[in-house]
Parts: C-alpha cells; sequence; structure tokens
C-alpha cells in the first residue's frame, strides 16, 4: 500500500466543483491501493467514501490545529509525501494550509505537491502567493495548460517552475446518467416544443469571465433581431441569486429563461440530456478546468463556446467543438439561430465530440496521477 496525506479545506458534503473533483480522484486512489490521511477543516459532515481514507477534520481558525495536524504526520511515519488542494476556498484556513505544508518541509522532511486551482484566474495577491508556494513544492500539478504556460513565463522563476510543472487535467463531476426514453420525453415535453439552449449557472455567474453577462445580451438579440420566439433558455443549477440576478437584468426577456435551481448530480445528467445546444460564452475561453464544458463533453452535447489561444486543444477537439475567436454576443446569436434553421448540423457535431468523451474521464485521470506518484515519489 501507498500512504499519502492530502490537505484541503473542501469535500463533499460541502458544494463546490473542486470538492466534487477532490472525492472523484481521492476515492478512485484509494481503490488502487493508496492509503489516504485526508486533513480537512472542522464543522461540515463528510461524505460517505472508500475505506482507504482517513479523515481527519482538525483544521480550523485556532493555530493549535496547525501544531495538531502536524503532530499527526509524524505519528504516520509511513506517509511517502503531502498533497496540497491550493488555494483554499477561504482565505484565513489557507494561512494554515500553506503553515502545515511549509513546516511538513522543513521539520517533517516531507515531498511537498502542490495542485494548483485557476492561478491564471487569481487577482494578483493570490497570485503572489500561489509563486511563493510553488517554490516550496518539490512538484506541481496544474489542471490546464494556460496555468502551466502563463507560471512558465515568469522569467528565471518560470524556468524554476517549468522543472517541475506536470498536467493533469480534471474529469466531469456529472457522468451520463442512464433515463428511459419514456423519462426523457417527458421532461421535453414540459416545454413543449421549444429549442433548448443549456447554459450552467453557479453563484458566479454574473463574473464577467463566466458568461453571465454576455448571456444576457444573446438572448435580447436572438429575440430583437431573430425576432426568436420559440427558444428557451435553461439555466442548470444555481440559486435565488441566479435568478433575482438574471430576472433584474433580463425584464421582460425572464420569460426566455427556466432556473433548475440546484440539482442532484443525476438530475444535471437529465437535463443536459433534453437541451439541443449548450453555450458557455466565457470571456477568456474554453479552459480545461471548466467542469461545466467537460460535462456537456461527456454527455455529447453541441457546444458552442469561447476559443483560449494558449490552452493545448487537440485537432480533433477544435472540429468537435463550435468555438469562436472572442466572446461576441451577436456571434453566438447568429449561431444559434443558424443550428436552430439547421438541426442537421447538431447531430454531426454531437456525433464528433462523442469520441472525446473518454479524455476526461476520471478512471484515466486517475491512472495519470498513479504514473505520476510513482514517477517522482516510488
Amino acid at each position: 500500500m501507498k500512504n499519502i496525506a492530502i490537505l484541503s479545506d473542501l469535500y463533499p458534503t460541502i458544494r463546490s466543483g473542486m470538492s466534487d473533483y477532490i472525492y472523484n480522484y481521492t476515492n478512485l486512489l484509494a481503490n488502487k491501493n493508496y492509503n489516504i490521511s485526508f486533513f480537512t477543516q472542522t464543522n461540515f459532515k463528510i461524505a460517505d467514501s472508500h475505506k482507504n481514507i482517513n479523515f481527519k477534520q482538525i483544521i480550523d481558525k485556532n493555530p493549535l490545529s496547525i501544531l495538531k495536524t502536524l503532530y499527526y504526520l509524524k505519528k504516520n511515519n509511513n506517509i511517502d509525501f503531502v498533497h496540497l488542494e491550493f488555494p483554499s476556498s477561504k482565505n484565513n484556513l489557507m494561512i494554515h494550509l500553506m503553515l502545515i505544508t511549509l513546516l511538513s518541509l522543513i521539520i517533517l522532511r516531507k515531498k511537498i505537491i502542490l495542485r494548483l486551482h485557476e492561478y491564471s484566474e487569481r487577482p494578483k495577491l493570490k497570485k503572489i502567493v500561489i509563486i511563493l508556494m510553488g517554490f516550496v513544492a518539490t512538484h506541481i500539478i496544474t489542471n490546464n495548460y494556460v496555468d502551466l504556460k502563463n507560471l512558465s513565463k515568469l522569467g528565471l522563476i518560470g524556468n524554476i517552475f517549468s522543472k517541475k510543472i506536470s498536467f493533469i487535467p480534471i474529469g466531469s463531476n456529472i457522468k451520463r446518467h442512464k433515463f428511459t426514453s419514456e423519462s426523457l420525453n417527458k421532461l421535453r415535453d414540459s416545454f413543449s416544443n421549444l429549442f433548448l439552449v443549456g447554459f450552467f449557472g453557479d453563484i458566479y455567474l454574473s463574473h464577467e469571465q463566466k458568461g453571465g453577462v454576455l448571456l444576457i445580451e444573446i438572448i435580447k438579440i436572438l429575440i430583437n433581431d431573430y425576432h426568436l420566439s420559440n427558444i428557451l433558455f435553461i439555466i442548470i443549477g444555481g440559486n435565488h441569486k441566479i435568478k433575482d440576478y438574471f430576472y433584474k437584468k433580463l425584464g421582460i426577456y425572464s420569460k426566455y429563461i427556466y432556473f433548475t435551481g440546484y440539482l442532484s448530480e443525476k438530475d444535471v445528467s437529465k437535463y443536459l440530456q433534453v437541451c439541443d445546444i449548450m453555450i458557455a460564452p466565457f470571456k477568456n475561453g474554453f479552459i480545461f478546468n471548466r467542469g461545466s464544458l467537460l460535462a456537456s463533453i461527456v454527455h455529447n452535447k453541441c457546444i458552442l463556446t469561447t476559443f483560449n489561444k494558449e490552452e493545448n486543444y487537440s485537432n480533433d477537439l477544435k472540429k468537435s467543438i463550435i468555438f469562436f475567436e472572442k466572446s461576441d454576443p451577436s456571434i453566438f446569436a447568429k449561431k444559434i439561430n443558424y443550428l436552430i434553421q439547421n438541426k442537421g448540423i447538431i447531430k454531426k457535431y454531437e456525433n464528433k465530440i462523442s469520441s472525446m468523451e473518454n479524455i476526461f474521464s476520471w478512471e484515466r485521470i486517475v491512472n495519470q496521477f498513479d504514473v505520476f506518484y510513482n514517477k517522482i515519489c516510488y
């Protein structure tokens, strides 16, 4: 058995895409003969997990939790390395996690693996903190090429980082569930004969990078310029704040959107399957850390999104997704109108994307983690 320690303040039942990513890869790793000591925050219920994951809910605002974590790490002499999920979701706990990691290196002489999340989209101060932690880490894992390239461009720092950065993608947290035709038709018929455009809602939907602002413009153009009345935008997930935001911004156009609210993973899959197309007008383009796009790929959807020149798309992926060079709402609206008139093209893209889904399967990704860990630690 291989013994590793993971530090993170996120794990289900905390609702977060990052929580789900961590759950998926840790449970599959545990199934590959890894013993995992998982150190996380207090005061939340841990989801049912693999028997080889031993949870220590001891990290909190109290500085003594740092010493307590180090005590457990020292007590378990078999731990081969410490894996930190970074940055954390809470700034006060982030400092604690950083100190635990630093002391694990200095006092316990443990190898440190830093798994980064969304470096390029962080504010300047957090980027500086990430860079400092990069120096501490023995190895760095990034889940997209944009972060990898941006970290490697930092002059002398980039030269140091480029020698210890590896790319391992994330997978879709929404697997494709099987439903009866009757069940899917019932949901589809509840929207009459409307053309359904899917869009993932989350707490950052109003952020310009996430596409919420552009979506509002796309809806207005389709109604005003193309005079469409047979269209409905399905906002999958989200909460009342998302709903209030859209109703306020759309006004009389609100009748063209439907909010599902929070859904179980299985129900998200169901809505994905009944949507005609999925759109994601991200301002900075499709990066491989966009779980919503990965879920759309796994569900073999016709996808409209923006292109990111720094991401490392394969030629097959470029041909399987409808990419736009810039996040211009008029271009998105024009293409949606075209697809409504030419639905056979949608089917062609669905067939093309079906060959891509295995690339982002968690089983394949965990195999990459296993190879990576064996290469650097065993």
